[in-house]
């Protein structure tokens, strides 16, 4: 049974959100979770009793343990619904997927979302202000649950996108995918030991960021704008190179804008044994520094 509750911003009290009686739908398998007050990113200003009115509604609007698949969308709370914030959220234990999308306000995500059992992926889109993804009660000051570290993370794939202020991801130590689609401040990926596939998008780099030499995964997936392949084309003599030579496997792609073809330019690289190919030319290289060498002839 599938069932979405759109425009949950209009409900004036939480008592109609009692009412719903989501928890005793027993055959309820996938849920969304909707506001509509945004639309494509942007938000209306929105007064502290709006979000606190949002949360108590959403806070009334606890799933059924059967559970798949959950949506939650356009919700402005700064936190999450409380369901989701403590040891109530493990008897969701069938869930599965889990996306949260366009969460203007929201500041943090509980630890107790990694306490899922069933958990394969979790999707953070349009969250700019969580700065942290990963059990934060795992870091070096807290100890207090070392028997739980095994059971983080498995099976689990994450993809955060558009998170402008996220800064760590940490401490997911089964986590086997990880999908990074413009997050502009992040600068540390650490107690991932078990990443497999490493997806990274975005095309206003201008580098590499730095948190892929503490990473290791297996396969590293690529993709920038042309000017960062072209440096990262060079190879070993590339400013790039000690960003990402250690990866078992690289594949960075870039698109020709001019002729509207996705993934045009390419770099391959594997480790072992050795190989670097790419369709980037010496003359497109070339055509590439053009403006700047004109602009260089024009100031001489």
């Amino acid at each position: 049974m599938r069932l979405r509750i759109h425009g949950l911003e209009n409900v004036s009290s939480s008592s109609f959100a009692i009412k719903a009686r989501l928890g005793e739908k027993v055959c309820l398998s996938d849920l969304c979770l909707q506001c509509t007050s945004s639309s494509g990113g942007a938000h209306r200003l929105v007064k502290q009793e709006e979000q606190q009115q949002i949360e108590k509604v959403f806070d009334e609007l606890c799933p059924p343990p059967c559970l798949e698949k959950l949506v939650i969308e356009g919700y402005f709370g700064q936190r999450l619904p409380r369901w989701m914030t403590s040891t109530a959220i493990v008897s969701l234990g069938c869930l599965r997927i889990l996306f949260m999308e366009d969460l203007p306000y929201c500041i943090e995500l509980p630890d107790s979302l990694f306490q899922l059992p069933s958990l394969e992926f979790l999707q953070i889109k349009s969250a700019p202000a969580i700065k942290h993804v990963g059990p934060e009660f795992l870091l070096p000051h807290h100890h207090e649950h070392p028997s739980t570290l095994e059971n983080f993370g498995s099976d689990l794939k994450i993809q955060v996108a558009g998170c402008l202020s996220l800064e760590r991801i940490s401490n997911l130590p089964k986590l086997q995918y990880l999908g990074i689609i413009r997050c502009p401040e992040l600068k540390v990926i650490d107690g991932l030991p078990a990443l497999q596939r490493l997806e990274l998008e975005d095309y206003d780099m201008e580098t590499l960021p730095g948190y892929l030499q503490d990473v290791k995964p297996r396969h590293l997936d690529l993709e920038c704008d042309v000017l960062l392949l072209t440096s990262i084309a060079k190879g070993k003599s590339s400013p790039e190179w000690d960003k990402f030579s250690h990866i078992k496997q690289v594949k960075a792609y870039a698109h020709d804008n001019d002729n509207n073809i996705e993934r045009k330019w390419y770099v391959k690289y594997t480790i072992d044994p050795f190989s670097f190919k790419t369709n980037i030319s010496t003359l497109l290289r070339y055509m590439l520094h053009i403006p700047f060498l004109l602009l260089e002839y024009l100031v001489t």
